[in-house]
């Protein structure tokens, strides 16, 4: 029994000791990543900066609440919770402003579905604003299934002093739908040389 004791007791603090060291080795990833410079179009996962990315519920994003949904299946699909806007008319924008980043380029990726023609995933900071229309499937096909697929935006570049808008914007003439789920943000330092493919920073991550 002493022995059991001995042995359980050495399991936990081991499990302690990893957990202890998974947040520090966390903490000195997000430090490298927010002062490295990427080259070779390489960009940094940052996603860390965003507040429920996977949109787990409306928390840390204006005009979210009564805009969620818990039936979502897609593959891959970290949860069953994602934004949904739809079966009405109206303009809802779901967004949350990353104040003072670091200077460099950033791109916005999401997992979309839409059947709503002026709807588009965007960042905007200062004056520059990027975005790209999502996906125009309806509930049926895409590349994850049920309409779903990946969306990206171009790379914005925010400047020192300046913050990062990112969202959804959909606009619903009628009585269409589109929902956003599991969002990334990537940063890619300073040099606006590289033309970076957002699909396969996502697959290098993957």
């Amino acid at each position: 029994a002493l022995e059991n004791s001995n042995s359980a007791g050495y399991n936990l603090a081991s499990i302690e000791a990893i957990e202890a060291a998974t947040v520090e080795l966390k903490a000195v990833y997000e430090a490298y990543v927010l002062n490295a410079y990427a080259t070779n179009g390489y960009m940094f996962d940052v996603t860390f900066l965003v507040a429920n990315a996977e949109v787990t519920s409306a928390e840390g994003w204006t005009n979210a609440e009564g805009r969620i949904i818990n039936n979502t299946e897609y593959t891959g699909a970290p949860d069953k919770a994602a934004f949904d806007a739809g079966w009405w008319a109206g303009v809802v924008d779901i967004h949350q402003v990353l104040p003072t980043l670091p200077a460099g380029n950033y791109a916005l990726s999401a997992i979309a579905r839409s059947a709503s023609p002026d709807s588009y995933l965007y960042a905007k900071s200062g004056e520059a604003e990027v975005k790209t229309t999502l996906p125009q499937n309806g509930d049926q096909g895409g590349e994850l299934g049920n309409g779903w697929a990946n969306v990206s935006t171009e790379t914005i570049n925010v400047v020192e002093g300046e913050s990062l808008t990112i969202g959804v914007y959909i606009n619903n003439p009628g009585a269409n739908f589109a929902a956003a789920d599991n969002f990334k943000l990537y940063f890619g330092g300073l040099d606006t040389a590289p033309l970076y493919d957002l699909d396969e920073v996502r697959e290098a991550f993957e």
